[in-house]
């Protein structure tokens, strides 16, 4: 026992955490896990430190279950055209109907915002999964992807304990943008109705205010992230440092003294809760991709959504409510017509899959449907 204390059982790898640089094998200890490369630390270098060394990039790749979603339901959309779902082809499905780069869909389309999120239809819609979150969600009645944007921003533990929801929720409902004490900067804010939600509008006002140059404004922006994730002495001692700066270019550019300074003292308190705006702009249109799909091929979504709690016992009978709501039926499983995925009968009714039963795997699915049809048990077990 005391020569297996304190050793390690075995290697892992990060699930997300990619390295990228010129002749890594050079510049850093790599180990071999399950025959792949990674470096001798379960998650790496933190990129902090890999920055200061300049020679080397860290993505931290995420998947996401959204995406699978999307895939399956695009399957079931080209199984009802009689188009074999291969990946060339849903590929060019999603790129005929769905794509930004072709701007084949329409991120504006009123139609999507009320029949999902104002009126509350949210089964497998990405980032509104949570009861909290349904609940912001209707009473926010966002139209646009910014505000998707913005709720995704808000509804996490900082804002929410700030009460930033109540604020955003007044704003955008009652018409009563938060005043800063000078147009300027409320028009600077409008779009966000005069509240500090993202990570961005901190370099914006930096820049617009104070007057700083590009690369100051990203650096008072990590000041104060840097301060609210250490909270030590050192980190409030640089965004104190900064304060005089950022006051002084304000007055320059025909700011009152007290404004400056109070707009940096909020702008300070926003770090506990600031979230970067190309992060939950592309969350919010991932989010928009399902409430599309939704609306519009809202059999396929259903099936592929109830597929997705397949493997999860705690949310299934969850995801069965919500379909239930919805005025969908569940019949019993049909040796002769059940497939590999669920099956879509008429009269917003669904099949479940073979897959579904415990004990069957996809090798005996294919095998049940060549023998097919069955008259009897007998039938099925023995021819």
């Amino acid at each position: 026992m005391k020569i297996l204390f304190k050793q390690n059982r075995s290697l892992g790898r990060h699930a997300g955490g990619v390295l990228v640089c010129d002749d890594l094998p050079a510049k850093m200890p790599l180990i071999v896990s399950g025959g792949e490369p990674q470096s001798a630390w379960v998650e790496g270098v933190s990129y902090k430190h890999l920055e200061k060394i300049g020679k080397f990039v860290k993505f931290d790749i995420l998947g996401l279950e959204t995406l699978r979603l999307i895939e399956r339901t695009i399957i079931q959309i080209l199984k009802k055209s009689n188009v074999e779902p291969t990946f060339a082809n849903v590929r060019k499905w999603y790129n005929e109907n769905m794509s930004l780069t072709y701007s084949n869909i329409d991120l504006n389309d009123q139609n999507v915002y009320e029949y999902v999120y104002h009126d509350g239809r949210f089964p497998g819609v990405f980032q509104c999964t949570s009861t909290g979150a349904q609940r912001l969600f209707r009473k926010a009645k966002p139209t646009s992807i910014l505000d998707i944007a913005m709720l995704t921003s808000i509804y996490r533990p900082g804002p929410l304990a700030a009460n930033v929801d109540k604020l955003y929720l007044k704003a955008k409902n009652e018409d009563e943008q938060f005043d800063w004490g000078d147009k300027r900067i409320n028009e600077l804010l409008k779009e966000t109705y005069g509240l500090l939600i993202f990570q961005e509008q901190v370099m914006m006002l930096a820049e617009k205010v104070a007057g700083f140059p590009k690369d100051r404004c990203d650096e008072v922006r990590r000041a104060i992230m840097k301060r609210s994730i250490s909270g030590g002495d050192a980190a409030k001692a640089k965004v104190d440092e900064m304060k005089s700066s950022f006051v002084v270019g304000a007055v320059k550019n025909g700011y009152a003294e007290k404004v400056a300074s109070d707009l940096y003292e909020k702008i300070s308190y926003f770090s506990g809760y600031g979230f970067n705006a190309s992060h939950a702009t592309a969350y919010a249109i991932d989010s928009y991709y399902c409430a599309w799909l939704l609306k519009y091929y809202e059999p396929q979504w259903l099936v592929a959504y109830l597929e997705s709690m397949s493997n999860n016992p705690e949310n299934k009978a969850e995801a069965f409510g919500y379909v239930r709501e919805m005025d969908y039926q569940f019949v019993r499983i049909d040796v002769n017509s059940a497939d590999v995925s669920w099956t879509i009968l008429p009269g917003k009714k669904f099949m479940p899959s073979f897959l579904s039963c415990k004990g069957i795997g996809e090798a005996a699915v294919e095998e049940i449907k060549m023998m097919r049809p069955y008259t009897s048990i007998e039938d099925l077990l023995w021819n």
